[in-house]
């Protein structure tokens, strides 16, 4: 793929990013780490789309942080540094296509059975602890080895029926902590060059487009329409997982 090209698919890969974080479609980040695979390394897109993460995280702690639930977001924040610590001793080791499988198997099950609870029942239900501590777990783990945190996370904030923005805010703020952990991990165990850091500068411009874009249609969407496109977003989210995760076990290039 020529330079001018790799560079327009990850521009829209930064707008992508930036409206999931913005509060619409976080099937969005499922969609930019597979489509910047067709353009370079994964591990190359990994590294260079977390500083851009990190800068739109800024612009979703400015907006939704004061919304979160505060309570919510320490259980599923003491739950990550589990999951962080054992993606760092196995990132280079961890066979990241067999977790997609596991992962997308379970986003599945746990998304058609929660779309179906949501349309059948009006109230939401209370989520024990230990849960949020193994979606925080979960969370950080997968985000680690391969950005895709928000399945476990989602798994676990859903079925509470949060009002909208409360849920979205509290899922930002957890994965805005989460990445700038990530980045200093990412930093200790040598991930990081000048060089990814001048791929990642070029991508800036594009944050604020792609963030106030997803902040304008998470208010123009009402709380039942956001859970339903959130359950068919995990559903989706599923597929992708399962679908690129035994494509590269089953036919490694």
């Amino acid at each position: 793929m020529s330079l001018p090209e790799y560079y327009y698919v990850a521009a829209l890969a930064a707008v992508l990013i930036g409206v999931s974080k913005g509060g619409f479609a976080a099937s969005f980040n499922m969609v930019v780490m597979p489509m910047l695979a067709l353009a370079t390394d994964p591990v190359h897109a990994a590294v260079i789309m977390l500083p851009v993460m990190c800068v739109i995280d800024l612009f979703a702690l400015w907006t939704y942080s004061k919304k979160a639930d505060a309570v919510l977001f320490r259980l599923l924040l003491t739950g990550s540094f589990v999951g962080l610590g054992v993606g760092a001793f196995t990132f280079t080791t961890m066979n990241a296509d067999a977790m997609r499988v596991l992962l997308g198997v379970i986003a599945l099950l746990f998304g058609g059975r929660g779309l179906w609870q949501y349309l059948h029942t009006s109230t939401g239900k209370k989520m024990p602890r230990w849960a949020g501590l193994l979606a925080g777990a979960g969370g950080g783990f997968t985000s680690f080895i391969t950005h895709a945190g928000s399945p476990p996370v989602q798994m676990y904030l859903l079925p509470m029926r949060l009002q909208k923005t409360v849920m979205h805010a509290t899922a930002v703020t957890f994965f805005a902590c989460l990445n700038y952990l990530k980045l200093g991990i990412y930093g200790m165990i040598g991930q990081l060059s000048t060089g990814r850091w001048m791929e990642s500068a070029f991508l800036l411009p594009w944050v604020p487009v792609g963030f106030f874009l997803g902040v304008y249609l998470h208010n123009k969407v009402s709380d039942r329409w956001f859970y339903l496109l959130s359950y068919i977003a995990l559903l989706l989210m599923g597929f992708r997982l399962l679908y690129t995760g035994s494509s590269g076990l089953w036919f490694p290039e």
